[in-house]
């Protein structure tokens, strides 16, 4: 049964994309400008992508009927985006941490996080949508299923080998309890890290958080970038507007930028030297939540998410030039309580 569903899913896939050739080639053969067929092509996958993510989406509970909550911890924190962009829209964040042994959880070792981050609908600033339990129930994932996806993505299960796909935008969703009714998030981002605290020079592969580490800024590595390679490439947190030569698979990293107090808790800073390569008309997916902030026991408590509200600057009025200067000067939103 699971191989025939793998291959209905598989057919479904190639033919919603023979729609879009074929509606795409019918354009450009009446002979409408390549602006109008580019505008179209945006619309049409947008919305097909639209349509696909509600009906495939997977849907993970914490609270109500059913949830595994002896399984793992989870962390909350709300933010509002108005500290670094020009807009005020509402974030939450849910650290989703698999329960360890004490021996590992001494050492601030062995640690996951798989982090849901609930993002506003530009058009409403809404979160979330009331469902019924029924509709949870019928695309339902398990706690097992996430982990295993966590194991997959941090490169833990070798009989996978190595994700191209680091994060996902609406392929997974969180739902909640509350009040006596379940709702789900509308746009959310799910991904993963790592926590491996161990001294320089062991190595700090992609999603992963070592307090440890040696603090280095965006503007070192823009230095450093610079002195290495001069004028041959943009320097690759500023690639949007150009195409990027980025190394993908050697030089994604996280890197631990500073260390400070965030209501009496001491607090790690981190940003993500990725790039911005995609195809201009869909989300920097991978960039995820590239500037973070994270607190032992906490969670990752605060961030940004560039990718998101980029792609969407016209429709909200982005202040590219304060934009800019977040990347910089690593700007990022911190929590209204912990």
């Amino acid at each position: 049964m699971v191989v025939i569903l793998n291959l209905l899913k598989c057919l479904w896939n190639y033919i919603k994309w023979r729609i879009i050739d074929i509606i795409l080639m019918k354009i450009i053969e009446m002979g409408h400008f390549a602006q109008i067929v580019k505008k179209l092509k945006l619309f049409i996958v947008l919305t097909l992508l639209g349509i696909i993510s509600r009906a495939e989406a997977k849907v993970f509970l914490i609270g109500g009927e059913g949830a595994e909550l002896n399984r793992f911890d989870v962390k909350q924190y709300c933010l509002n985006t108005n500290s670094i962009y020009n807009f005020s829209f509402d974030i939450e964040l849910y650290n989703i941490i698999p329960k360890i042994s004490e021996k590992l959880k001494l050492n601030n070792q062995g640690m996951e996080i798989i982090l849901f981050s609930i993002l506003p609908d530009v058009k409403t600033g809404g979160l979330w949508e009331e469902v019924s339990l029924g509709t949870i129930t019928k695309e339902r994932m398990s706690f097992r299923e996430l982990n295993d996806l966590k194991e997959h993505v941090l490169g833990m299960r070798f009989d996978k080998g190595i994700p191209s796909t680091t994060k996902f935008f609406n392929e997974h969703k969180l739902a909640v309890f509350r009040d006596g009714k379940y709702y789900v998030a509308k746009k959310c981002l799910l991904q993963f890290f790592a926590v491996r605290n161990r001294p320089f020079p062991f190595p700090n592969i992609y999603g992963t958080i070592n307090l440890q580490q040696p603090f280095f800024s965006v503007k070192d590595m823009y230095n450093l970038y610079k002195g290495q390679y001069g004028g041959l490439a943009d320097f690759p947190l500023e690639s949007y507007l150009s195409q990027s030569s980025f190394d993908y698979v050697r030089d994604r990293m996280e890197y631990q930028s500073r260390k400070f107090a965030i209501q009496g808790k001491e607090a790690y800073q981190y940003w993500t030297y990725t790039d911005w390569h995609e195809n201009k008309i869909g989300y920097e997916l991978e960039r995820g939540i590239d500037r973070f902030v994270y607190i032992p026991d906490s969670g990752i408590v605060g961030g940004s998410f560039d990718f998101y509200f980029y792609f969407h600057r016209k429709e909200i009025g982005l202040d590219l030039v304060r934009f800019i200067k977040n990347i910089k000067e690593e700007g990022v939103i911190l929590p209204t309580s912990l």
